[in-house]
């Protein structure tokens, strides 16, 4: 039964083990999460920043090609210009709203990642109790065993007590009869 014990406790400790390595895997994954979504989150602000100087740079051009043309100058040249920065500025709309998809996606990751960390946590403290109540169970059926070890004793001692009487009586029935027998025949 130790020898059953000693395997089960070693098993438990090499899930331990496991389950620890997964938690800290699981932790580190979810860092990289942070970071790869606090950088998306940055780098949706940066096109969103820049999408709005674009409006601003193409509203600017448009103004400029209207002056332009009213004023009898630089129209088709300040109008092209004008559409350019509208399209740069969509683009980078376009941009903007990928980045922030992408956040959101990252955000979605860490979510189900802290799901998974908090399962982990969970799993990881139900075998270090597992562990715990197990050692404690070893430590009391040591010392169970301590006096059952001695009890065990005094009772071979106590049979072999009893089978050296038993010898004894054999012997001292075969004396007396013996004896007996010696009586009869002198009478």
């Amino acid at each position: 039964q130790s020898l059953t014990w000693s395997n089960e406790y070693k098993q438990k400790r090499s899930e331990s083990a496991a389950m620890k390595a997964e938690l800290e895997e699981a932790r580190q994954q979810h860092a990289g999460v942070l970071a790869q979504a606090s950088m998306w989150e940055d780098r949706a602000q940066k096109l969103q920043d820049e999408l709005k100087l674009k409006s601003e740079l193409a509203t600017m051009w448009r103004r400029s090609a209207e002056k332009g043309v009213a004023a009898g100058g630089g129209g088709p040249e300040a109008e092209a210009a004008a559409i350019t920065w509208k399209i740069e500025a969509e683009k980078a709309a376009s941009e903007a709203a990928r980045w922030r998809l992408l956040a959101a996606k990252s955000e979605e990751a860490t979510a189900v990642k802290g799901e998974e960390v908090l399962r982990l946590r969970s799993q990881a403290e139900g075998l270090r109790l597992r562990v715990q109540s197990q050692s404690e169970l070893q430590t009391h059926q040591a010392a169970d065993a301590q006096p059952r070890a001695e009890i065990d004793e005094a009772l071979q001692s106590l049979q072999d007590d009893l089978h050296a009487k038993k010898d004894e009586a054999n012997q001292l029935r075969a004396k007396v009869a013996r004896l007996e027998q010696a009586l009869h025949q002198m009478l």
